[in-house]
């Protein structure tokens, strides 16, 4: 008997501790619309690699439950016009409410858990992303006029931010809020040359702004302070603009190369500033310009290490170039055959590197079906979809759902490793040409969206 009692002890600590285990793991949200329209896109939640439609009730109400193991922020998309941004953590039981859906008025309420972060994270995305912040009506006003305005948003969210109770938390979001309202105020400069055609220096309060940013500011060393950082950064953005006839290289990473070195005299700062512009220019596939920009980066740097690494990149890139092989990449089909890119050759292939839970790649999807309906019975140009999904499970689902009527793999390591380093695939999508022969065209194709893809 006591046997009996002790095996049962057991269970029912067993199942406890199961039980209590899912209990902590388990996010419970709660969401209501008021006034709400169903739209072409569906009511979805969307985070990490999973996409959940949602059962919206008569009354605009919908629960979520979700099972996480670390902080995640989960993104409702077909509720209102904008995207609702949930920040949750494990545990959690979130509520929010939307009012005067898609309308100048809209708000965002949330209560329970985590309510200090989200409220002030939904309220910054509804001030940041109005239209008062489009280019035409920026164009409207004068430098003066468009910082107040920038002033009198920061300034209203500051409260919100100011009630965050993590420290840490409360700080890495005040430094996102810095940043955004030096961004905010170049924005001025990029609209009115863009609507009204006005060089870079046509508002003298905005030219003693721009050029009281220094440089040479050792703090643009500092990890922790990237503010000073991204302020750097515009401001070179903005002194190419200022002065096209000097900066008038092959490609923009050309000019900031030659920015940092006509306007930076610390070399410490010159040198990180010139690595992290050339290795934004590996990461985008590089150009018809390779060498030319490669050489500008040897003249501005001084750090033998950074230049050692990023030769050996270069050498790689150099690969890459019109007319040479394309790299193998070794994929899998739908029921699970094994194919290597060789395996296409005959054909030219339009090559989509994609993911399932890749928003802009999933926006492209419609224009590939285009291309591949034109070119379908030609027998020049094929379209190749490559998934990098590293969750196997979410692009077999796809395939099984919604299969594109087109040849679409699954790269076997996620494109990750030596194949990432030799196509300089930094992200999805990206879009590839490669011949009949298996010979490169271009590792940076034009978009499918795009005007140049017939070209």
């Amino acid at each position: 008997m006591k046997h009996l009692i002790k095996q049962a002890l057991f269970l029912a600590a067993f199942i406890c501790v199961v039980s209590c285990s899912a209990n902590e793991r388990q996010v419970t949200i709660k969401g209501r619309v008021n006034g709400f329209v169903p739209g072409e896109i569906p009511a979805m939640a969307l985070y990490n690699e999973v996409t959940d439609t949602l059962t919206v009730d008569g009354n605009g109400a919908f629960p979520y439950d979700l099972d996480l193991d670390k902080h995640t922020n989960i993104f409702f998309a077909g509720l209102t016009q904008d995207m609702i941004w949930v920040s949750a953590s494990p545990g959690n039981r979130i509520s929010f409410t939307i009012e005067n859906v898609d309308t100048p008025q809209m708000q965002v309420v949330f209560t329970g858990d985590r309510a200090d972060v989200n409220n002030y994270i939904n309220a910054f995305k509804l001030q940041a992303e109005s239209d008062q912040w489009r280019q035409e009506k920026i164009a409207e006003h004068t430098f003066a006029q468009h910082k107040a305005r920038v002033d009198a948003m920061i300034n209203e969210l500051q409260p919100l931010l100011d009630k965050i109770e993590d420290p840490q938390e409360r700080a890495e979001l005040q430094m996102d809020l810095d940043i955004t309202r030096d961004n905010f105020y170049f924005r001025y400069i990029w609209s009115t040359a863009a609507i009204k055609g006005l060089p870079a220096d046509n508002d003298p309060d905005f030219v003693a702004y721009a050029e009281a940013i220094d440089l040479n500011d050792q703090a643009i060393l500092d990890k922790n302070e990237p503010v000073k950082r991204n302020a750097a950064d515009a401001r070179l953005r903005w002194e190419m603009r200022r002065d096209p006839v000097v900066y008038n290289g092959s490609n923009s990473y050309q000019n900031k190369l030659l920015a940092i070195g006509n306007l930076i005299t610390d070399p410490q700062i010159a040198d990180k500033m010139a690595g992290e512009t050339i290795t934004g220019y590996f990461r985008s596939g590089g150009d018809d310009f390779l060498s030319e920009t490669f050489e500008m980066y040897r003249k501005v740097n001084s750090d033998p290490d950074a230049l050692s690494k990023n030769e050996a990149i270069y050498a790689e890139m150099s690969k890459l170039g019109e007319g040479r092989a394309a790299p193998e990449i070794p994929m899998v089909d739908a029921a699970g055959n094994k194919i290597m890119l060789s395996d296409l050759r005959g054909k030219n292939l339009y090559i989509d590197i994609w993911a399932t839970w890749c928003g802009p790649c999933m926006n492209e999807i419609p224009y590939v079906e285009k291309l591949h309906e034109k070119y379908k019975d030609s027998p020049n140009l094929e379209c190749v979809s490559i998934s990098v999904d590293h969750n196997t499970k979410a692009w077999e689902d796809m395939m099984a759902d919604a299969p594109h009527g087109w040849p679409d793999y699954l790269a076997v390591d996620g494109f990750k490793g030596p194949r990432r380093t030799k196509y300089g695939v930094s992200g999805s999508p990206r879009f590839m040409l490669i011949d009949q022969d298996g010979n490169i065209v271009s590792v940076n194709a034009p978009r499918p969206s795009s005007t140049e893809i017939e070209e």
